[in-house]
C-alpha cells in the first residue's frame, strides 16, 4: 500500500501571477500576508528555518524527495493545470522532476480541470487564488475569467495527451497494471469525456501501455477506474467565521471512510485554513494537532489494509496557503510527519474493542444515511419540479419577474443562494428588478456584486422576501416575520402564480 500526497506547484513566479496580482506573486506572498482573526487563530503559517522555497530550484525537489523518503511518503500526486490550445499553468516543476531523473520520488498528476477566475465570476466551480487581493478591485465589469477551461475537440485530446505521454513513460510515473494512474478534480465537468477516454486508451496502447487508468473524484461512475475520497468540510458559522474543530474533521473523515465504497482510494487531512487567501471570508480547521492527525491515518491505513487498497492520499504536501502541509513549520517541527510514520508503523495493531468500535459506528451511519439520502432524494426532487416549470413558463413567452413588475416590486432580498436562489438573482438582476441583499445562513460573501446577510442581522425594509429553499420553510417565514414588516412568499409560490394562466392541462 502506497502513500501518495498531493502537491501544489505554485510556489514560483509565472508572468500570469504578476499580471493578475502584482509582481512576484507566489502562493508564499499570501501565506507571508495572513493574519490571525480571533483569539488562538494559529496564523501565519511559516515555514521551519524560514524555508520559503522557489520550486524552480533543483535542490528545493530533491529536498522535499529526501524528506518524503524518510517518512514513509511514496509519491506526489501533482496538480495538473491544462486548457484549451496547450495552454497550461504551473507546469515548470513537473517539467524539470521529469529532466531531473536523479530526484528519486514517484509521481502522478491530478488534473485540476477548473476554470481560474475571480471570486465574483458567474462561473461555478472556479480556482479563485487571491480573494484577498480581489477585495481591492472596485470595477466588477468584467465577467471575472482568468482562465477558461474548454476541452475542445479531439485534436485539443490528442496534442493533451501527447504532452502527458513523457511523463507516463518516465518510470517513476505511478502506474496499475501497466497503466498510468490520471486523476481528475472535477470529471463532471468534462462533457466529452467517453470520447477523450477512448482517445487516450488508444494513444496509450500505442505507447505501449494498457490503457489509462483513471480516477474521479467521489464517483462511481463506470467511465473510471476507480475513485478517490477526498474529504469534504462542514463548517459552521462561530463568531461569524466558518470554523470547524480540528478532532471532529478527523472523526468526520473516518467515518466517511467507514461508509465509502470498497474501491474508493482513503484521502487523510493534515487540517484547513483558507484565510490566507480569503481573509475573513476564509474557512478555518480550528486545533490542528499531530495526535489527532496520527489517530485519523491509522484508522485510515487499516480500513485502507482491509480492503486491499493499493493507495491511501493525503492531502496535502504543501497547501500553505490553505493551512494544509506535511511540510514542517515553525510550531510543529517534524511532528506531523512523525504522526504519519507511527500511523503506518502502528495500524496494524489496531485492538479489538477499536475493530468492534468501528463496526458499530459503521452500521450506526448506514442508518442514518439511508435517512438523509431519501431527505436529500426530495429536495432535489423538488428543486427540479421548480426548474421544470420554471423553464416551461419561459418556453412559452413569459418570464417569473412579471409577477415582480405586476406587484410593483422594484427592490427585493433573496432569502437562500443555493441552486433556486443563485437562478432567481441572475434573473432579477437581468431583468432590472433591484436585489437590495441576500439572507444566508452563512453570510460570508460569496458574489461580490451583492450584500449578504445573516437573518439576525438588522434587515432593511424591501418591496418583497423571496424564500428559495424547498425545507424548513415555515420557521424560516417566522423567523423573517419577526425582522421584517413588508410581504414574504416562496419561489415556489411565484412560480405557481406565473403558470396559472397558461399550465392548464400540463403534468410535471
Amino acid at each position: 500500500m502506497k502513500t501518495l500526497v498531493f502537491y501544489l506547484p505554485q510556489f514560483h513566479r509565472v508572468k500570469e501571477n504578476d499580471i493578475w496580482w502584482g509582481e512576484g506573486y507566489t502562493e508564499w506572498t499570501a501565506v507571508r500576508n495572513a493574519e490571525p482573526l480571533f483569539e488562538g487563530h494559529y496564523q501565519q503559517h511559516v515555514p521551519l528555518n524560514d524555508n520559503y522555497y522557489d520550486l524552480l530550484q533543483k535542490d528545493t525537489m530533491k529536498w522535499q524527495a529526501d524528506l518524503m523518503n524518510n517518512y514513509g511518503i511514496d509519491g506526489l500526486c501533482i496538480y495538473h493545470y491544462y486548457f484549451k490550445d496547450g495552454k497550461k499553468m504551473l507546469e515548470k516543476p513537473a517539467e524539470n522532476l521529469l529532466g531531473w531523473t536523479d530526484i528519486n520520488i514517484e509521481f502522478c498528476f491530478c488534473w485540476a480541470n477548473q476554470s481560474w477566475g475571480r471570486t465574483w465570476s458567474k462561473f461555478s466551480g472556479i480556482n479563485a487564488w487571491n480573494e484577498k487581493e480581489e477585495l481591492k478591485i472596485s470595477d466588477l465589469s468584467d465577467d471575472g475569467i482568468l482562465l477558461k477551461q474548454d476541452y475542445g475537440d479531439v485534436r485539443d485530446w490528442e496534442k493533451h495527451y501527447r504532452y502527458l505521454s513523457a511523463f507516463f513513460q518516465d518510470d517513476r510515473y505511478i502506474k496499475i497494471n501497466n497503466c498510468p494512474i490520471f486523476l481528475i478534480h472535477r470529471f463532471e465537468d468534462i462533457y466529452c469525456f467517453p470520447q477523450m477516454k477512448a482517445l487516450w486508451n488508444k494513444l496509450s496502447i500505442e505507447d505501449g501501455f494498457d490503457g489509462i487508468y483513471f480516477w474521479g473524484k467521489d464517483t462511481d461512475n463506470s467511465d473510471y477506474n476507480g475513485s478517490y475520497k477526498a474529504e469534504t468540510y462542514s463548517f459552521e458559522l462561530i463568531k461569524d467565521k466558518r470554523i470547524i474543530d480540528y478532532s471532529a474533521h478527523c472523526k468526520g473523515i473516518i467515518n466517511r471512510a467507514l461508509l465509502s465504497d470498497s474501491k474508493v482510494v482513503l484521502c487523510g487531512n493534515t487540517g484547513y485554513d483558507d484565510t490566507p487567501r480569503r481573509g475573513e471570508n476564509g474557512y478555518v480547521i480550528d486545533g490542528f494537532d499531530p495526535d489527532e492527525f496520527y489517530r485519523q491515518m491509522r484508522m485510515l491505513y487499516y480500513i485502507a489494509e482491509k480492503r486491499k487498497n493499493e493507495f491511501v492520499l493525503i492531502n496535502a504536501w504543501n497547501e500553505w496557503g490553505e493551512g494544509m502541509h506535511l511540510e514542517p513549520d515553525k510550531r510543529f517541527g517534524y511532528r506531523f510527519l512523525e504522526a504519519l510514520k507511527n500511523a503506518q508503523l502502528d495500524f496494524k495493531d489496531i485492538s479489538s474493542e477499536e475493530i468492534e468500535y468501528l463496526e458499530i459506528t459503521r452500521k450506526t451511519l448506514l442508518q442514518k444515511k439511508i435517512v438523509a439520502d431519501k431527505e436529500r432524494l426530495n429536495k432535489f426532487q423538488g428543486i427540479n419540479k421548480i426548474l421544470d416549470k420554471w423553464l416551461y413558463i419561459e418556453q412559452n413567452g413569459k418570464r417569473i419577474t412579471d409577477y415582480f413588475l405586476k406587484n410593483d416590486y422594484r427592490n427585493v432580498a433573496v432569502y437562500g443562494y443555493g441552486i433556486l436562489g443563485k437562478h432567481l438573482v441572475d434573473e432579477l438582476i437581468a431583468d432590472g428588478i433591484g436585489v437590495s441583499y441576500i439572507i444566508d445562513r452563512n453570510p460570508q460573501k460569496k458574489d461580490l456584486r451583492f450584500k449578504f446577510m445573516s437573518i439576525d442581522s438588522n434587515l432593511p425594509e424591501v418591496d418583497l422576501v423571496v424564500i428559495t429553499p424547498l425545507y424548513d420553510i415555515y420557521s424560516i417565514y417566522l423567523k423573517l416575520k419577526e425582522c421584517l414588516s413588508n410581504p414574504i412568499i416562496t419561489i415556489e409560490e411565484i412560480i405557481h402564480n406565473c403558470c396559472d394562466e397558461f399550465m392548464v392541462g400540463y403534468n410535471s
